[in-house]
């Protein structure tokens, strides 16, 4: 029977890398802002199939609409850096 993922132990996270979907995603910093980092999708050996509310799976989706909305947000940022540039030559 798989151990259920929240019982689970995990290796720690380097600092600012997103190792598993529930990891915040890194904050940017001004002077250093580098694109969002996906979550990692969990593998399907992650589920204990005992119908955990909010399932694992759950979790990523989550993780991932959040990516997708910091991935717009600083694709709108550098193409707003990228304009100026332009225009400054």
């Amino acid at each position: 029977m798989p151990i259920c993922w929240q019982r689970r132990s995990r290796p720690q996270a380097e600092p600012g890398t997103a190792s598993f979907a529930m990891k915040a995603m890194p904050a940017s910093r001004k002077s250093e802002d580098k694109p969002p980092v996906p979550p990692l999708r969990p593998e399907l050996e992650d589920c204990c199939n005992s119908g955990c509310n909010p399932c694992i799976f759950d979790i990523y989706e989550d993780a991932m609409e959040r990516y997708r909305t910091e991935l717009q947000a600083w694709e709108a940022r550098h193409k707003e850096k990228k304009r100026k540039k332009t225009a400054a030559s």
